[in-house]
C-alpha cells in the first residue's frame, strides 16, 4: 500500500524490516530535465531531510523518522509525459517506449494499442496523442505538470 500526499508532495510505503521507503512528488523535480550520466546514485542529506519533514508533516507518526539510506533516479519521459506508441521512420520499426518503468503495468493496454496498430486495424483508443511525429509538428499529446505516478 503505497500513501500518496499530492499537496505536501510526498509518498511513504512499507517495506520489509520495520522501514518505511520515502520520496518526494513535487512538481520542481519534473520540471528540469537533466542528463542521465549527471545524476549520481546518492540522495543528498538536505534534500533528504526535506522529505522526511514533508512526510512527517502527512503521517505523524514518522515526524521521528531517521534517514538510512537513499538512492535517486531519473524519468525517462518524453517531454508531454505521454509515451510514443508509433510507426519509426524505418518501415516495420514499432516503437513503444517513454514510459519511465510504468511499462510493466501499462502493457496490457499498449500491447492491444501496438496490436492494432501494427495489424492496420482500429485501436481502441485514438493513437494521434501517442504518435512520434507530434513533437515536430509542435502538437505534443497532453500538458501536465504533476508527477507521474506509479
Amino acid at each position: 500500500l503505497v500513501y500518496l500526499d499530492l499537496a505536501g508532495g510526498s509518498y511513504a510505503r512499507p517495506e520489509s524490516g520495520g522501514l518505511t521507503l520515502t520520496g518526494s512528488l513535487t512538481d520542481d523535480e519534473t520540471q528540469h530535465p537533466m542528463e542521465p550520466e549527471a545524476l549520481g546514485g546518492d540522495v543528498g542529506l538536505d534534500e533528504a531531510t526535506e522529505v522526511l519533514a514533508r512526510t512527517g508533516r502527512a503521517i505523524p507518526r514518522l515526524g521521528d523518522a531517521r534517514y538510512r539510506r537513499g538512492w535517486a533516479g531519473a524519468f525517462d519521459i518524453t517531454p508531454d509525459w505521454m509515451p510514443i506508441l508509433d510507426e519509426s521512420p524505418v518501415r516495420g520499426f514499432w516503437i513503444a517506449t517513454g514510459m519511465s518503468g510504468h511499462g510493466f503495468k501499462l502493457a496490457p493496454a499498449v500491447g492491444e494499442m501496438m496490436a492494432a496498430l501494427i495489424t492496420g486495424s482500429r485501436p481502441p483508443v485514438n493513437a494521434a496523442p501517442f504518435a512520434l511525429g507530434r513533437f515536430t509538428a509542435g502538437r505534443p499529446g497532453g500538458t501536465f505538470v504533476a508527477s507521474y505516478l506509479g
